[in-house]
């Protein structure tokens, strides 16, 4: 029997229904150092936060 002490994550497949997800908001995301070709292609312009904390916004209400 779990307790609420017990904060072991458990993914059988990743197929599960999601139940619960943890986010955290993109306020200071940016690139500092490009790690892949998707950052590559917009390290030039980086990233416009207004637009992620919008894009984040209508995620969280799904």
């Amino acid at each position: 029997m779990k307790t609420k002490q017990d904060k072991t994550a458990v993914c059988h497949t990743e197929y599960d229904v999601l139940q619960k997800v943890i986010v955290c908001s993109p306020t200071y995301m940016e690139i500092k150092e490009v790690i892949n070709e998707t950052q590559k292609h917009y390290a030039h312009d980086n990233i416009d936060e207004s637009v992620t904390v919008k894009q984040h916004h209508a995620f969280v209400e799904c």
